[in-house]
């Protein structure tokens, strides 16, 4: 409703305004912004940048204390946008641009908004309102979105706001990766699919370079052109390019983004000013077709609906579960890390420990380019395997992560910029080896000894990062004590316990481990240790429920 009322107010055309509502609230990018709670930030940033645009049109073509209102309420806006989603801050610009695009120099009732006679500058001169001369420029009216903004960034510099990562990649991979963000955007804005609805990676992108790069590159490149073209004739569509491209700018990877490159439910802002220009282009479309001249733009119109409705629809049925959403993601996008860990962590808590397995070394071939040319491409360091780095063994697995820009580079865009890419990895092989643990103990005594082999491959490669991590030695110390190598399996265990005294579980794996060496005085000791650990440990979980 808010977008068919800004529709109207920027064009004053009923049958615009209602296709620009309709295909704007029947567009699948807004799936993901919707049916995920996370994604709250993203539709209330959508509904109020259009009450932003919605007052400031309104306010642009009028007078007075309605001027003033209007003005008002759309800062108000402005100021509910920028503190609900960070990225709206870039639509400051618009403000100034409304003036020119909407004010007294324009036709308000134009069908396209095109440049009046009466003028070109599209300033008036002014306004009154509680009879005080205000001048009616943009530059004017833009001074309390500025303060607003200025807020912002000042509180969040003093709440710790993070700052914007450093270059993982060389700036040339920097820009194309940008390029291929902005083309795989723009598909989905223009001709979404399912598979461009699911894609948290930019694999499936990059697999077809050179086109997406050119593509993103040429949209880029050619935008002043075509915003000068339309500054001559139509000013209206202009802004609402403008809105576009503004929204897209934080996302689209210029700026180098802290997690994920490629995320669909960043674009939902921008479908706002995807609305309206198209819905003009669809309507605009008249030619007598069996004696109806409105046929081809009815036909046009409803062939997008039905398009959008039916993405849309298979779209939401793919939220339905955890299981629904993050299948399909990686089904649509193998490349998608977080599609892979989630469902990785699923099936640990399901006891299915070799889908687990699965899905953790699809990741960890991902992020050391197995099963890819890249490292022969670029000349990397000769230590790397044709293909990808051998993260198997633990020497392997270090020495990629150290030598490698694009192995770190993987980890942080998928990790996300607060934090070392040696966390995330030990975490990933942490999961690995518990997992493979899991595999060995329930296969039969002449298999389990390999999947204990490997899951001490991986313990071992989490504490080459981390020596100290208690999940790591405690793991490594429960695979050695299987294995029957009792002095190493006491070695790691204790370290465990150092790291984290209460863990009862170390407690007990060290009890046995004492008491195969013959130390039964020790070990008693730790038995009763341990005890003691689950008795509290029960008295607390009583102690939750009676709460409940």
């Amino acid at each position: 409703v808010a977008v068919l009322g800004m529709a109207y107010a920027a064009v004053g055309r009923l049958s615009v305004a209602l296709a620009a509502g309709l295909l704007f609230a029947i567009h699948p990018a807004h799936v993901g912004a919707v049916a995920w709670i996370g994604g709250r930030t993203d539709a209330l940033g959508a509904l109020w940048t259009t009450l932003f645009a919605w007052s400031l049109i309104g306010a642009v073509r009028s007078r007075g204390d309605r001027r003033a209102l209007l003005l008002a309420g759309s800062v108000f806006a402005y100021a509910l946008a920028v503190f609900t989603k960070e990225q709206t801050l870039a639509l400051l610009p618009l403000v100034p641009l409304a003036f020119a695009c909407f004010g007294a120099g324009t036709a308000s009732g134009s069908p396209h908004g095109a440049v009046s006679k009466q003028g070109t500058n599209g300033v008036t001169t002014g306004c009154r309102a509680g009879g005080v001369e205000l001048p009616g420029t943009g530059w004017f009216a833009l001074g309390p979105y500025v303060v607003v903004t200025v807020l912002y960034l000042a509180m969040g510099v003093f709440l710790g706001m993070p700052k914007p990562p450093g270059l993982w990649v060389p700036l040339s991979e920097h820009i194309a990766r940008a390029a291929e963000t902005v083309a795989g955007y723009g598909a989905l804005l223009l001709m979404p699919t399912q598979r461009l609805m699911h894609l948290f990676s930019l694999d499936a992108i990059t697999a077809l370079r050179p086109w997406p790069v050119l593509a993103g590159s040429t949209a880029v490149l050619g935008l002043p052109f075509i915003l000068a073209r339309l500054w001559r004739s139509d000013r209206v569509t202009l802004w609402f390019v403008a809105l576009i491209a503004l929204a897209l700018a934080p996302v689209s990877g210029v700026m180098p983004l802290p997690f994920i490159l490629f995320a669909p439910y960043r674009v939902s802002v921008a479908v706002i000013g995807l609305s309206v220009p198209l819905a003009q282009w669809a309507l605009s479309l008249r030619r007598p077709v069996l004696g109806m001249a409105f046929l081809p733009a009815v036909a046009t119109l409803c062939a997008l609906a039905a398009w959008y409705t039916a993405q849309t629809i298979r779209g939401v049925a793919t939220w339905e579960s955890e299981r629904t959403l993050f299948t399909v993601m990686v089904a649509h996008d193998p490349g998608a890390v977080v599609g892979h860990y989630m469902l990785a962590r699923m099936a640990v808590d399901e006891g299915r420990d070799a889908d687990a397995v699965r899905h953790l070394e699809h990741i960890l071939d991902r992020l050391y380019g197995v099963g890819t040319d890249q490292h022969r491409s670029a000349g990397v360091p000769p230590a790397s395997e044709r293909g990808g780095w051998k993260w198997r063994s633990p020497a392997g697995a270090v020495e990629g992560l150290r030598e490698d820009w694009r192995v770190r580079a993987r980890v942080m865009q998928n990790r996300g910029g607060v934090g070392d890419a040696e966390d995330y990895l030990t975490t990933l092989f942490i999961h690995l080896g518990y997992s493979r643990i899991g595999v060995g103990t329930s296969r039969g005594a002449g298999t389990s000894s390999a999947a204990y082999s490997e899951a001490a491959a991986a313990f071992e490669t989490a504490l080459r990062w981390r020596p100290g991590d208690a999940d790591a030695n405690l793991g490594l110390g429960w695979v050695r004590l299987e294995s029957g190598l009792l002095a190493d399996a006491e070695r790691h265990l204790r370290a465990a316990l150092a790291a984290d005294p209460d863990r009862a579980d170390a407690m007990r794996l060290l009890a046995l481990t004492l008491e195969r060496q013959g130390k039964h005085a020790e070990a008693r000791e730790y038995w009763r240790m341990w005890q003691n650990a689950v008795e509290r440990a029960s008295t607390v979980q009583m102690g939750l429920q009676t709460n409940r």
